[in-house]
């Protein structure tokens, strides 16, 4: 009968007296020889487990935070596009008619003043003539103005300047047709007399009209092109900044 060693004997009786309650998976865990004669233990499928939960979970993460920066990115694309539009087709056509009412403004005023002093009859024809396009002209840009503002949904400051330059139009050319009326006539007199001290105050209103819906226009295109701005720096430091500090945790997470 083959004699075994004292110690291990004694570990041999020491493995039978174990309790059932010590046996642990791990401890039954087969050992593997490497080649170079090291022996490793595998590691438990639990941790294989556990680690592909949180890589998943990471990765999971990390995925919506694109979303998030693809989302802010995207409205503010968004707003920087309607803004922009909101410069380019409807602000711009609006300050383009208030120069074209104030361009048929200087016209009349202009040809209106030839007719109360010319005396040659041949010319103030022709300066009648002129007064009717410049008038049919005007008349032309502000109903072209009007249906713009309809469509654009205005203000209620651009409706209100509006509906004043709109006001005082139809105050002052009643006024000019009179004094061109005295100075084809040839009562160089009265039509001077008409001018100025009726049509000056009359079409220095005006003026003043057109041109504060043209200021209004260009401080609205402003402002439009502020927040364009603001939109587009958003959405920058969006992608610069706030994605690349939560991909870091994300991945500190997962490791």
């Amino acid at each position: 009968m083959t004699k075994i060693p004292q110690l291990w004997r004694k570990s041999l009786i020491t493995s039978q007296q174990r309790p059932a309650a010590d046996f642990t998976p791990e401890l039954a865990a087969p050992i593997h020889s490497t080649p170079g004669g090291r022996e490793v233990t595998p590691v438990p499928l639990q941790s294989h487990t556990s680690i592909a939960r949180r890589l998943g979970l990471g990765f999971g993460t990390v995925l919506l935070l694109l979303l998030a920066v693809a989302l802010v990115s995207g409205v503010g694309m968004q707003n920087m596009s309607a803004q922009l539009r909101q410069i380019t087709e409807v602000n711009a056509v609006k300050i383009k008619l208030a120069r074209g009412l104030m361009n048929s403004i200087n016209e009349l005023a202009v040809h209106m003043r030839n007719v109360a002093l010319f005396t040659d009859i041949q010319k103030i024809d022709q300066e009648v003539v002129l007064v009717a396009a410049a008038k049919a002209a005007y008349d032309t840009t502000q109903r072209e103005l009007i249906a713009v503002m309809a469509k654009s949904q205005a203000t209620e400051q651009e409706r209100s300047t509006l509906d004043d330059m709109v006001s005082i139009s139809q105050t002052a050319l009643p006024l000019i047709d009179k004094t061109v009326q005295q100075g084809s006539d040839g009562d160089n007199a009265a039509a001077v007399a008409s001018l100025t001290t009726q049509v000056q105050a009359a079409e220095t209103q005006w003026r003043s009209k057109v041109a504060a819906l043209g200021e209004l226009q260009e401080r609205l295109s402003v402002e439009a092109a502020s927040a364009a701005n603001s939109s587009q720096q958003r959405s920058v430091l969006s992608c610069r900044s706030s994605a690349p500090c939560e991909w870091l945790s994300a991945l500190h997470r997962v490791t």
